[in-house]
């Protein structure tokens, strides 16, 4: 008897694992917050005029990459919270929830060879998330001397808005989805395979 037959014969466990695995992808996935997504974009712009054109532009990827790795910390939240406490309700009371909230909020990422920055904000209501975006990146356009150090000649300006979604986009169902789908196809072909490895 081949696999296959096995397979065929074995059907019903396989849809009851594969139906479990759904189950719990879709237990997951509900019990997660469903959040917007705000998204805005910068560049930074190196004015010393001894660099050359392709200097330049590697400074400005090093600079954008070390703006990214700032806008997870207490410093960068509390600089963006000064700008505008309205916000301060989304992140909770204690020191320990603000951290924990804001990290998981906020990402930033460098679009290679560029100075490009952008950052994505995520919230369960689309205007805070809009409010911390738009409020993250005034603080890096006013106050990247900051980060980059008092005497940096970069110039960070905003080149997108923020751009809110309409919909939540966190959690990805879809991708919750195609996820449990793979791993219960995954778990049940493997338990086929050595329930039934002897008899082949």
């Amino acid at each position: 008897m081949t696999y296959f037959q096995y397979f065929l014969k074995r059907k019903t466990a396989l849809i009851l694992i594969v139906g479990a695995s759904l189950m719990a992808g879709f237990g997951y996935t509900a019990t997660q917050p469903f959040e917007y997504q705000s998204v805005v974009k910068l560049i930074v712009v190196h004015g010393n005029e001894q660099l050359d054109s392709y200097t330049a532009s590697r400074a400005a990827e090093r600079s954008a990459k070390t703006l990214s790795n700032v806008v997870g910390t207490t410093s960068f939240f509390e600089n963006v919270l000064a700008l505008d406490p309205s916000i301060s309700d989304a992140f909770g009371a204690n020191e320990s929830d603000q951290r924990e909230n804001w990290e998981r909020s906020i990402e930033a990422t460098v679009t290679p060879d560029t100075g490009v920055l952008t950052i994505a904000v995520y919230s369960k209501q689309p205007k805070i998330a809009e409010a911390i975006a738009n409020a993250s990146a005034k603080t890096i356009s006013t106050q990247q001397w900051k980060y980059l150090g008092a005497g940096t000649s970069a110039v960070v300006e905003i080149i997108d808005a923020p751009l809110t979604s309409t919909h939540p986009v966190r959690p990805n169902i879809l991708l919750n989805f195609i996820s449990s789908l793979i791993l219960g196809v995954m778990i049940a072909v493997v338990y086929v395979v050595l329930t039934t490895s002897e008899h082949v």
